[in-house]
């Protein structure tokens, strides 16, 4: 036998067991596989195995459900504007008296508030002080007592344009925040990032439509088993009772 010849007959029986132990994809595995990013298998009999699902491929049904979603939550975000109650008092008004709380705080209690409390405890406390060094020991305490003045001023200072500033801007941001959000995530996650999806699962199902199933094993895809009916659960039951210790 000639050596063309016996490579011919080589290429038959590799052709052949390809085919015994490879199965293309169907036409229902191959639309499951580009709507769902998913292969059902079946047995010799037809019965239902399970399903692998594809790591790299998303799915164009999945990709239109997580762009819907992605113009629902913009939706909402922009309806929250429309909410007297949970926006505009509860965050808005409720943000704004904050600010003056925080101003008032710093003002009148721990800033220019606390000074004449602090000019009593000092006159008090010299008032006690006699004998030697009383009058450098008093004189000492009263210039303490205007550091204090001058860290108290600077406090009420700071402290009451910060609370203003915050009664002022936090309101307008959460304003601002509202509509940059929602642009966002309709630009971003409900157009743009599906579109490049698309693209994505468009090239990968015309690229892979004609492979074999995959395998238990294949590190590109999970295989998630049919679950077990109930007659299938009581046949495992029984052969498991039915065996006896030697």
């Amino acid at each position: 036998m000639s050596t063309k010849r016996i490579l011919q007959s080589c290429a038959v029986v590799l052709g052949l067991s390809w085919a015994i132990h490879s199965s293309a994809l169907t036409d229902a595995q191959k639309e499951e596989f580009y709507r769902k990013g998913t292969i059902t298998v079946t047995d010799a009999t037809g019965k239902k195995k399970g399903h692998f699902e594809v790591h790299f491929m998303p799915g164009a049904d999945n990709i239109e459900a997580d762009a819907k979603k992605a113009w629902a939550a913009a939706e909402e975000r922009l309806m929250e504007l429309t909410q007297r109650d949970e926006f505009w008092r509860k965050k808005v008004l409720e943000d704004f008296k904050t600010g003056l709380r925080l101003s008032r705080k710093f003002v009148c209690d721990r800033g220019i508030g606390a000074i004449p409390q602090q000019f009593r405890d000092t006159a008090a406390t010299n008032s006690q002080l006699s004998g030697f060094g009383s009058d450098s020991e008093k004189l000492k305490n009263w210039l303490k007592f205007g550091k204090t003045c001058v860290s108290d001023l600077n406090i009420a200072f700071f402290g009451g344009i910060g609370g203003v500033l915050y009664a002022v801007t936090s309101p307008t941001l959460e304003l601002l925040y509202r509509p940059i959000a929602a642009g966002t995530g309709a630009v971003v996650k409900g157009t743009l990032w599906p579109a490049l999806k698309f693209t994505w699962n468009e090239g990968v199902y015309i690229r892979d439509r004609n492979s074999a199933e995959p395998k238990e094993g294949d590190m590109t895809v999970t295989f998630v088993p049919e679950h077990l009916n109930e007659a299938d659960l009581a046949d495992e039951e029984d052969g498991r009772c039915s065996v006896t210790p030697e």
